[in-house]
């Protein structure tokens, strides 16, 4: 609905003129004049200006004849219908053009006003206030697609509150230069608003009531059916899954919403009421509300199987039976590697078991060399050593001879 075509916007502009104990909206409305194209046109036309007979006939018809209406009431009604007569123009042209604001034609102040105070009138047991009133922007995208007579999803990112608008009216009114037809053009773009927060349940549950009111407001679903929808989806939010199956997500009931919507934009032919009064999209939303194209995206998902449960390879399965590691499709671990520093020493030779095996500083003693053929590696340092160990003594300990010509050695009769 535009500003022209707005009765709450006549009413509040024809009460702010007038200056009589009877309001001028109701003498025009006795004449079934009640919106600015009606008087725009009750009298010559919108590019033309009637002349003073033909205004004389209107201001007779309406402000009574006889002599009746002063010359004060006869001015505001002359002024109402040039204001009335410019509107009509100036919607004409911005249909031409086609200048939108975010590309949704605003419905006016004053017929929100007038419709919010309608609908919170009409739903009873329910606080359209703070976080359940939807925003003028909202409102506005409900509207248009009643203009269209198109159905588009609302997600629950738009479906912002008016708090928001609140907050952010002092960034309003910014202009922005704009190219249209080679033509350069300043419009003028409202503040930003951002996306509504519906991160958690009970805030996309407000998300969805403010789309539910604002759809009640623009005649587009009634508020009971919004709210038979949005029960039986936190209803099987709120159910427990069966057992190896996880529960219901919020982006699931998401989905289905869309899907819902999506299925309406496909299968509707027209969003406004018929003759009746009946709403076509309250008989459509309830009859979806069981198809099995949107209640699928609300079903719970099994759990997923863990991946040390899987096959290790097909092999095993192939020829000889194999163990229960690979049954299982666990692979076993294989052993460690031991270092050199974790192998187990060798024992020492049997002639040598009584004798010392490192010298005093813990450095290893060369067996060989205490030995009766002796060690024929080269030796390095002092006390010489070889790579198998120093080269002295393992009874003594002493360098210059082995165990084999040690005097202290029992049994061994051999001089240095």
């Amino acid at each position: 609905m535009t500003l022209i075509d707005s009765k709450a916007a006549f009413r509040q502009r024809c009460v702010e003129l007038s200056t009589a104990t009877t309001s001028l909206f109701d003498l025009l409305a006795a004449q079934n004049i009640s919106s600015f194209s009606e008087l725009a046109f009750a009298c010559g036309t919108p590019n033309r200006a009637p002349t003073d007979e033909e205004f004389k006939t209107l201001s007779d018809s309406v402000l009574g004849g006889g002599g009746g209406a002063t010359a004060g009431q006869s001015s505001l009604l002359r002024r109402l219908h040039f204001e009335s007569a410019t509107l009509v123009l100036s919607h004409l042209k911005t249909s031409v053009i086609s200048e939108t604001i975010d590309g949704v034609r605003k419905l006016p102040f004053a017929e929100k006003q007038a419709r919010y105070a309608k609908v919170k009138t009409a739903i009873q047991g329910f606080l359209i206030q703070g976080e359940t009133e939807p925003s003028h922007a909202l409102v506005d995208k409900c509207q248009m697609m009643f203009d269209t007579n198109s159905v588009v999803w609302l997600a629950p990112s738009v479906c912002t509150k008016r708090e928001l608008e609140i907050q952010a009216a002092p960034k309003d009114n910014q202009q922005v230069l704009k190219i249209e037809s080679q033509t350069l053009k300043v419009s003028t773009e409202g503040a930003m608003l951002g996306d509504a927060d519906h991160s958690s349940e009970i805030k996309l549950q407000w998300c969805w009531q403010r789309r539910g009111v604002a759809l009640e407001m623009c005649e587009l679903l009634s508020w009971p059916i919004s709210q038979k929808w949005l029960t039986s989806m936190f209803a099987v939010y709120a159910s427990d899954p069966p057992t190896n199956f996880s529960r219901v997500t919020l982006s699931q009931l998401i989905s289905a919403d869309k899907a819902l919507w999506t299925i309406l934009a496909r299968e509707i032919e027209t969003v406004k009421p018929d003759a009746t009064g009946n709403r076509l999209l309250d008989a459509a939303v309830e009859k979806l509300m069981c198809d099995p194209r949107v209640t699928m995206h609300m079903l719970s998902m099994p759990h997923k199987a863990p991946a040390s449960s899987s096959v290790v390879s097909d092999k095993s399965s192939i020829g000889a039976p194999t163990s229960n590691a690979n049954q299982t499709g666990i692979r076993p671990k294989k052993k460690a590697r031991p270092g050199k520093r974790n192998r187990a020493t060798p024992p020492p030779p049997e002639e040598l078991k009584s004798c010392y095996q490192t010298t005093t500083d813990g450095k290893p003693i060369c067996w060989a060399y205490n030995l009766s053929n002796g060690c024929s590696l080269a030796t390095t340092g002092q006390p010489p050593r070889c790579t198998k160990g120093v080269h002295m003594c393992s009874f003594c300990r002493r360098v210059g001879h082995s165990f084999q010509t040690c005097k202290a050695a029992p049994g061994k009769q051999s001089s240095h």
